[in-house]
């Protein structure tokens, strides 16, 4: 990988759950936020990667069945079905009602 391409791919970017923070009346909620490389970031947003409540990653089923190279390979499909990294306080975790929401839109998608 190139160093611009990786330099940008390292960038630390947040997905956050706005349809939930607008719901809780705009208080900004720590369990709202999922803290994801810009990759994932764009793969969550797009309904590429999903998060279930139970905080497994899931790829979607047409990206699984991609051939295109190792970025594809490590980046996103080896990911498929693997814990997601969360904090060892419960109260810091991201919300699994709001992971619930989220990964329905995802579901919908693929």
């Amino acid at each position: 990988m190139n160093s611009e391409l990786d330099s940008r791919v390292r960038v630390a970017a947040f997905a956050f759950l706005d349809e939930q923070l607008r719901r809780v009346g705009g208080e900004v909620l720590p369990r709202a936020f999922l803290a994801l490389c810009k990759l994932h970031h764009a793969a969550f947003d797009n309904n590429i990667l999903g998060i279930r409540p139970d905080y497994r990653v899931e790829i979607r089923l047409d990206v699984l069945e991609e051939s295109d190279g190792p970025m594809l390979k490590h980046g996103l499909q080896e990911f498929h079905h693997e814990p997601l990294w969360t904090p060892r306080r419960p109260g810091h975790r991201p919300n699994p009602e709001f992971l619930q929401e989220r990964y329905s839109l995802f579901r919908k998608a693929s």
